[in-house]
């Protein structure tokens, strides 16, 4: 059985200019799964989703 650990797990997202954009603070214990969930629902601006236009040179992509 694991015991339990003192600390903080700090997972931080950034954009390609090192931005932050998403954050997730959680007890030592939690894991990362749980905090990958966290940190993407983090993220304060709403990303539409790609249309038609958008997806036309990636046909591979199902829509």
């Amino acid at each position: 059985m694991d015991r339990p650990k003192d600390g903080v797990k700090r997972n931080l997202l950034c954009e390609g200019a090192s931005v932050p954009i998403g954050l997730a603070i959680e007890g030592a214990n939690q894991h990362d799964r749980k905090l990958v969930e966290l940190t993407l629902k983090s993220i304060p601006v709403a990303r539409p989703w790609p249309t038609l236009k958008r997806l036309k040179g990636f046909a591979w992509i199902r829509v």
